[in-house]
């Protein structure tokens, strides 16, 4: 493991600590070849959604600290951040394990597998878009509505 989470808001990577704001976390820290890519979100575990006022606290959080995708390179320096706000998710594509049946064609899947064998692929997730791209450049290829 090339990263270190010491509290929700801090991270070490390479040594170096990368500190965001106190209401924020860090979540759904992945690793790649070369780069650690992670996503900051609004604190919310210490809010009791019981009460009324909760909610406003919570939009407030969201409006002043959206959620954000980082890249960085194992030696704590930032490699990329990803253009939108507002993450809902990300996650790595494992192209071996991806099959003819996921796409719509035989050809739609052997163009895939063409186009981006070798390369370790991220699809993140802002609204109603799903954005596909390269981890270690950041370069994004695709940008699909999913509904």
């Amino acid at each position: 493991m090339n990263y270190k989470l010491t509290q929700n808001n801090i991270i070490n990577i390479g040594g170096k600590e990368i500190i965001y704001p106190h209401e924020t976390d860090i979540k759904s820290i992945t690793e790649f070849d070369n780069v650690i890519c992670f996503f900051t979100f609004p604190k919310s575990n210490d809010l009791n959604w019981s009460k009324i006022e909760t909610h406003q606290i919570w939009k407030n959080r969201c409006d002043s600290n959206p959620s954000e995708l980082f890249c960085f390179h194992f030696n704590g320096l930032l490699k990329w951040k990803f253009p939108e706000k507002n993450i809902v998710g990300f996650g790595k594509i494992d192209i071996e394990n991806l099959k003819e049946g996921d796409f719509i064609s035989t050809t739609h899947y052997k163009n895939y597998i063409e186009k981006f064998n070798g390369k370790e692929l991220l699809e993140v997730y802002v609204g109603n878009f799903r954005f596909i791209l390269d981890a270690e450049t950041g370069e994004i290829y695709d940008k699909i509505e999913s509904r």
